[in-house]
């Protein structure tokens, strides 16, 4: 299983980003959920 940090390397973003767009925080940009999730 991929950790934050997995995830945050692969897309290139930080951790902190990518544990905004795993809880939906409605300040994450539409860009940020694209690269952390592949645009799902």
């Amino acid at each position: 299983m991929a950790t934050i940090k997995d995830v945050a390397k692969y897309a290139g973003v930080s951790t902190t980003t990518v544990s905004h767009v795993i809880n939906k925080n409605p300040l994450c940009s539409r860009g940020h959920y694209k690269s952390s999730l592949g645009g799902y």
